[in-house]
């Protein structure tokens, strides 16, 4: 029940969201608005089914999970940015490149969590032993 309660304010709010942010601003508008609800259910369903569900895990969860990858990913993005602004170099390099920071980035976020490692290392064991 509590998922659908959260999905239902979510959409009263977006419906008249995206109707604003599209007429005012366009396809734009619309992204923002797709952003904005995203935000929303982070935040809100994080409050919520920590509230009444899993007490006390939401903080670290949200700082921990979210916070730590978004901040890394926003560094390599930023630093992507930077070094496709200052160089010379033909697409497919700048292609390159960005893959390799998007990778950077995914090492330093599994490096940094603990739960993360730990449901890679059980996935990718399952797969070790499906074709055995």
């Amino acid at each position: 029940r509590l998922p659908l309660t959260i999905m239902a304010v979510l959409m009263i709010a977006f419906v008249p969201l995206i109707i604003f942010f599209a007429l005012t601003y366009g396809a734009l508008g619309g992204a923002i608005a797709w952003l904005v609800l995203h935000v929303l259910y982070v935040f809100l369903g994080t409050w919520l089914m920590h509230r009444y569900l899993l007490r006390g895990v939401g903080g670290r969860w949200l700082f921990q999970d979210i916070g730590v990858p978004f901040v890394l990913s926003i560094l390599a993005g930023a630093i992507g940015h930077y070094i496709i602004q200052r160089s010379g170099s033909p697409a497919y390099m700048q292609l390159i490149g960005g893959c390799m920071l998007a990778l950077a980035a995914s090492a330093l976020s599994l490096s940094v969590s603990p739960q993360l490692r730990a449901a890679v290392r059980n996935g990718l064991g399952r797969g070790n032993r499906a074709r055995a």
